[in-house]
């Protein structure tokens, strides 16, 4: 004979003691400047409930005010800085500047391109290139590859100017921080500096491009301001320039290239 069980007895269920859950009431929350009012609750007094253990605070979290954002003065704080109008210098004053530019160029070889007149964007006068408003860009209609020195002359007051070849922008005057040279995208990826971003305000600048295969150097008015070194072999793309804050004026660019 096999092994003999014994029957399963069933357990009687047993519910758990009742426990009263205390009272709350709801008071009202005065009127947020950004809503409407919120109620919170909170508990009676547990200690009315003579014999049972009290229970937690019941509460609801109530959102902090925040300002009401169709005041004025509030969407005035929020506003980006408004960017200083461009003013130029006088006639002799821009001969003297354009001289002192000309003569500090570092020396390349090469052809020597004027682009200017081929810029895609912007609108042209008698004092060159303007780029007259936030976001405004230019263009030019061809590629190049290094080895290649590109050369601008431009005029900002101290708005955020962007120029765009082997990375996706080469920022002065980053709105940010205005003394930090960015390098956005691209082999140099990265490699930002501070206190190499900077541009004289309200007067001629000459800004220096200089590409070969392995390196980059930037010049502003003949001082070397940047050097890094990257694999530029395969670069080939037009050079922009972008007014990202404000207006920038550009005089001349040109390319110097084999």
């Amino acid at each position: 004979a096999g092994p003999k069980f014994e029957p399963v007895r069933p357990i009687p269920y047993v519910p758990p003691p009742q426990r009263q859950t205390p009272a709350v009431r709801s008071a009202a929350v005065a009127p947020q400047a950004h809503g409407a009012a919120q109620p919170v609750t909170e508990p009676v007094d547990p200690s009315a409930n003579v014999g049972q253990e009290p229970e937690p605070a019941l509460f609801v979290r109530v959102p902090p005010s925040f300002p009401d954002a169709s005041n004025p003065a509030m969407q005035r704080s929020r506003r980006r800085p408004e960017p200083t109008p461009l003013t130029l210098p006088s006639a002799a004053e821009t001969a003297a500047q354009l001289r002192r530019i000309e003569a500090a160029w570092q020396p390349a070889s090469g052809r020597v391109l004027d682009l200017l007149p081929a810029l895609t964007g912007g609108v042209t006068d008698t004092d060159g290139l303007l780029l007259d408003r936030d976001h405004c860009r230019a263009q030019t209609t061809r590629q190049f590859r290094p080895p290649v020195t590109f050369r601008i002359v431009a005029l900002t007051q101290t708005n955020d100017t962007r120029l765009a070849y082997a990375a996706r922008q080469i920022i002065f005057n980053w709105e940010m921080e205005p003394t930090q040279l960015r390098i956005d995208g691209g082999p140099a990826n990265g490699r930002h500096a501070k206190g190499a971003g900077l541009l004289p305000a309200g007067q001629w600048v000459g800004i220096e491009l200089k590409f070969t295969e392995t390196d980059l150097r930037i010049f502003v008015d003949g001082h070397e301001t940047y050097r890094t070194t990257a694999d530029f072999s395969r670069i080939d793309q037009p050079l922009a320039i972008t007014a990202h804050v404000g207006s920038t004026r550009v005089r001349t660019v040109t390319a110097v290239t084999n």
